[in-house]
């Protein structure tokens, strides 16, 4: 009796070896599985602060610019409220005037580069991102007047309550960042990031 019970625990330990192996091995792929999300979460959370950061200096730059244009415009309306009192002194109108000249080129430079980013943000938003692309930028919010008897004006301003939006996607990953004025001051800030949808290539993309 002693003999076949024995024998039946050798059969038993021997039948469960597999199973114990099968354990291992499994225990062994899940911890794999899980290494290899762990990674690939790590690289895609890095994608999207590369896109937030992107999108987010891009609407910084836009608020400064629109800062520097107000600048310029007060600037020329300065020099025109003079020439307008009609100052006599020619030293003074000469530099009225300079300044007239120097705030229209200034804001005619400010606009232009506008519009060389607008296009290039649609091609290469993010220089650090190799496979990122712009899905939305504004057109400059300016719109240039005809020069008078005292010589250039300031542009005019299109300003809309909704602000100013810019968006850009990279792979699976995109931001959207909005610049907006409150109590006087020009805001900028990341809006929103969010998991791009799938789509074809050749669609446009309408935002979120």
């Amino acid at each position: 009796m002693q003999g076949r019970g024995n024998g039946a625990s050798c059969l038993l330990g021997s039948g469960m070896t597999p199973l114990w192996i099968l354990a291992v091995l499994t225990w062994a792929m899940v911890s794999l599985g899980l290494n290899g999300l762990q990674k690939q979460w790590a690289l895609e959370s890095a994608r999207q602060l590369r896109v937030d950061a992107c999108v987010g200096q891009e609407t910084r730059t836009i608020r400064d610019r629109i800062s520097r244009m107000e600048y310029w415009g007060q600037k020329m309306k300065a020099a025109r409220q003079v020439l307008v009192a009609g100052a006599l002194e020619p030293p003074v109108v000469a530099a009225a005037r300079a300044a007239l000249a120097a705030g229209a080129a200034a804001q005619e430079a400010e606009r232009m580069a506008w519009i060389v980013r607008e296009a290039q943000w649609r091609l290469r938003p993010c220089a650090e991102i190799s496979d990122a692309w712009g899905t939305r930028f504004p057109s400059p919010p300016w719109k240039s007047l005809p020069p008078d008897v005292l010589g250039p004006r300031p542009m005019a301003f299109l300003e809309t309550e909704a602000g100013w939006t810019v968006e850009a996607l990279a792979g699976n990953r995109g931001a959207a960042a909005l610049v907006w004025k409150e109590r006087a001051r020009w805001i900028a800030s990341v809006r929103d990031s969010k998991i791009a949808r799938a789509r074809p290539w050749w669609r446009p993309w309408h935002g979120w």
